[in-house]
């Protein structure tokens, strides 16, 4: 005799998704002593070949994650931020960080491999018998019963209280909800290298975080640990049928160096150190405009897929970490048993207006970065004036 989803025993939340968001979704609840389970449809959840960007903001929730002591020692401390102008070896402006952030906001500026903050995420899971990861486990369907359960279909079904999605921004289960549609090609694509014995072409790259602005493209590069490896990021604007559009297979410089116009010898000689490149590409998420955008009932979506951000603030991994933070003051004096309907209500309140300034300061920084000329010169006239004060965003690093 077939058994009724809500006789079987229950898990408290289950979340979607296995990478950044996902994790650190887990370990907050685990903190708790909340049971929970994480379903991924791959093997295993990984980045291929990319570095990320962690602000104050983002290092202060992976304090309160108690992972930030583990990944100091592999992350790099970054000593400033460069801006050029593409056509020139001289920076238009540099903001010290290294002393400056860890002083100001009392948290560090870090750079590091994607790979190292996912499996340092996943060690810290070990310690919690409350977290249950399920990989290879492709969600069938969802659907909620009568009682307000949230039952999951894979190889078997699972009855949850409630149910984070963090599985990207196409997030299929958000599509499938009615969250969010399928999104579109943005026009920008990505490539991306790794350079693992940089030459000293430019001393610059090897302790700093350098971006250069080119019109329709930016460069950007950083340290990502503390062997000298460097992360370098080529953003461009294309039109979509001109895109490479083969995402995880290797490609030479020859395949996209007619997208980028540099005029700069040094930046040239970066960019060729480059060997086994991958494409990106950026598509456009929705923007968000109201809670129900990415919270209902005792549904959340945490991450890219409740927040969409183009990566021109280097906050996609900064938000998703950010985001358990939040989740962990509404848990704090919580009783028992959980209204998540209530709890994710509270929390989407509280993270709707700093997400569409995210957002929007994002997408405005990708024009900014690709003007082109006249309002090139004036933009980077106000970054010879002002730069210092443009690049030390308080309204984000600050303690929220």
């Amino acid at each position: 005799m077939s058994m009724n989803p809500e006789e079987k025993s229950e898990s408290s939340v289950g979340i979607i998704g296995g990478g950044i968001s996902g994790l650190s979704a887990a370990l907050v609840l685990a903190k708790h002593k909340i049971s929970c389970e994480l379903i991924e449809k791959n093997t295993m959840h990984y980045s291929l070949g990319a570095g990320v960007q962690l602000g104050p903001n983002a290092t202060r929730a992976l304090a309160n994650l108690d992972v930030l002591p583990n990944l100091l020692e592999k992350a790099f401390l970054p000593k400033k931020m460069l801006v050029y102008d593409m056509r020139s070896r001289f920076p238009l402006t540099s903001l010290e960080i290294r002393d400056r952030f860890s002083k100001k906001y009392k948290f560090p500026y870090l750079t590091m491999l994607r790979t190292d903050l996912h499996e340092a995420l996943t060690q810290k899971t070990k310690e919690f018998s409350q977290i249950k990861k399920s990989y290879s486990t492709k969600v069938i369907k969802v659907k909620t019963t009568s009682s307000k359960k949230i039952v999951i279909s894979t190889k078997s079904t699972s009855v949850f209280s409630a149910l984070v999605l963090s599985d990207g921004i196409s997030s299929p289960l958000g599509q499938k909800l009615g969250f969010l549609k399928k999104p579109n090609f943005s026009n920008i694509s990505i490539f991306r290298s790794i350079i693992r014995n940089p030459k000293s072409c430019c001393a610059e790259i090897h302790e700093n975080i350098s971006l250069w602005l080119g019109k329709n493209c930016h460069v950007v590069t950083y340290p990502v640990n503390q062997t000298g490896s460097i992360n370098i990021v080529i953003a461009v604007k294309n039109e979509p049928e001109k895109t490479v559009l083969n995402r995880g297979q290797v490609l030479s410089l020859d395949a996209f160096s007619h997208f980028i116009d540099i005029k700069c010898d040094a930046l040239q000689e970066i960019i060729e150190q480059g060997a086994d490149w991958y494409e990106w590409p950026v598509y456009q998420g929705r923007r968000i405009k109201q809670t129900s955008d990415f919270q209902r009932n005792a549904i959340v979506l945490l991450g890219d897929a409740g927040h969409p951000l183009k990566p021109h603030l280097a906050q996609g991994a900064s938000m998703a970490l950010e985001d358990s933070m939040v989740l962990d003051k509404f848990l704090l004096n919580e009783q028992k048993p959980r209204d998540w309907q209530r709890i994710f209500e509270e929390y989407a309140a509280s993270r709707i207006l700093r997400i569409k300034l995210v957002q929007n300061r994002s997408a405005r920084n990708g024009k900014i970065f690709h003007f082109a000329e006249p309002i090139r010169t004036l933009r980077n006239f106000t970054l010879k004036m002002f730069g210092g004060l443009l690049l030390d965003q308080r309204w984000l690093y600050k303690k929220i």
